[in-house]
């Protein structure tokens, strides 16, 4: 048996096995420990999995982990523990802290100072993944976010009783940390306003944040602000609220022109409407020279559309950008011309653009009249966005909820012709010119 343990590297238990309903006794746990000596069971371990269900949450592996423990560990992955078993995970982590642990999964476990402190203690821990319940307070959340190599971190405490703390200062900056890559968090809204102050001695390249209960407007401001002053040179953010909520564009505005959200690569707006978009964008697109996706994804009916005419500023503003999403008034003619269509190979390298049909007020001409837009209107539209994004790969559209009338359809259909004729015209052409140079070198 020890010679077939030294050469394991992976190990999956799950309580019960998913096949037949079986598990391991304690008995057998007791027995591996009386063969262990004082050698290490298993010397090339790399990765431990360990499964149980919700009616289960201590199966007798939990209470004798330091069998698993391995110089050669790098990966820990355990579902559903219990409170009585934490203090021997606990143990296990500082025990095996001076080892090469990489990755750290906890999923459904109550997040107690103890294990908050030993997780502290993996130095070399660069992927940190928790679904926390229970009680959770600050000095915790810190603990574990306090280890120097973390480069991803994802945190669900959608269902943790959060204490926090009523003043969160930044401490004093210590050992200078490596930057986090990415923070996920699924959270209440003050866990991710303390992560944002906690961390805020270390550059975060990108956070997303997903808050599943209703906010007010000033809520959401202070989230953003405190973003914007922890972490003004961030890369890449999403904030999905789960809802659509409506905030002032002239908001976002003021923060992005005070030095901050400048250095975006991806933004993303999930939910979060902004009042007057299509007036605030063009100041706001001045400062977003390097950003490559970009999405306001709202409800149809949500209030943040923007004019087809915006799209010859982002053109200009926005070289780097290659995806594009938000609500886009009904297709009609008020828009200037970017030029002609002979020089559109030189222009903008969109990738990805998705017109999602804003839902208007009942003055709107095209919606409520259940007309199609007219043809002539459809094929301006269409050389319009082809002149401005000739290298179109996507072109998406999506109904409006209220009619079920995708007015951007037939302009999407018409770019994809028009895209497919011009592209065939200028191989044609190349072909005639490379032929004539071919019979002059003759």
């Amino acid at each position: 048996m020890q010679e077939r343990a030294r050469a394991v590297e992976e190990l999956r238990i799950a309580y019960p096995d998913h096949r037949d309903g079986k598990e391991v006794a304690t008995s057998t746990y007791v027995r591996l420990a009386r063969l262990q000596g004082n050698e290490t069971f298993f010397p090339a371990l790399r990765t431990l999995h360990l499964n149980s269900l919700d009616r289960r949450q201590n199966p007798p592996v939990l209470f004798h982990l330091p069998l698993f423990l391995s110089p050669t560990l790098t990966s820990l992955i355990i579902s559903h523990l219990g409170e009585d078993a934490a203090g021997s995970l606990a143990c296990f982590l500082i025990e095996n802290s001076p080892g090469p642990l990489a990755s750290l999964v906890l999923h459904s476990v109550e997040l107690s100072p103890l294990l908050a402190t030993s997780i502290s203690q993996c130095r070399s821990l660069e992927t940190l993944d928790l679904i926390i319940g229970g009680p959770l307070d600050y000095l915790s959340l810190q603990a574990i976010l306090s280890c120097p190599q973390l480069l991803i971190v994802k945190l669900n405490t959608k269902h943790a009783q959060y204490s926090g703390s009523q003043t969160v200062a930044i401490t004093t900056p210590g050992p200078r940390m490596g930057d986090i890559g990415q923070i996920h968090l699924e959270s209440q809204i003050r866990v991710v306003e303390d992560v944002v102050t906690t961390t805020a001695d270390r550059n975060m390249l990108g956070l997303a944040i997903t808050l599943g209960e209703s906010y007010d407007e000033e809520m959401i401001q202070n989230l953003l602000r405190r973003i914007a002053a922890r972490q003004a040179s961030i890369t890449n953010l999403t904030i999905d609220l789960g809802y659509t909520f409506a905030i002032d564009a002239s908001f976002l505005s003021s923060l992005i022109s005070a030095n901050t959200f400048n250095e975006l690569r991806t933004l993303e707006f999930r939910g979060l409407a902004f009042q007057q978009l299509n007036e605030h964008l063009p100041q706001v697109l001045t400062h977003w020279h390097h950003i490559r996706h970009l999405s306001f994804r709202t409800a149809a009916n949500a209030t943040g559309y923007i004019s087809l005419g915006i799209l010859k500023l982002v053109a200009q503003l926005c070289p780097n950008l290659s995806s594009l999403e938000a609500l886009f008034d009904s297709p009609d003619t008020t828009f200037d011309a970017p030029g002609g269509i002979s020089n559109c190979l030189l222009s903008h390298k969109l990738l990805r653009l998705n017109l999602n049909e804003f839902e208007p007020n009942a003055n709107s001409y095209y919606y409520y009249n259940h007309e199609p837009i007219p043809p002539e209107i459809v094929q301006r539209v269409a050389r319009y966005i082809y002149a401005l994004f000739p290298d179109l790969d996507d072109i998406e559209t999506r109904a409006c909820n209220r009619h079920n009338h995708d007015h951007w359809k037939p302009v999407a259909d018409s770019y994809k012709l028009f895209q497919s004729f011009c592209r065939r015209e200028f191989k044609e052409l190349n072909d005639i010119r490379q032929r004539q140079l071919d019979g002059a070198g003759d």
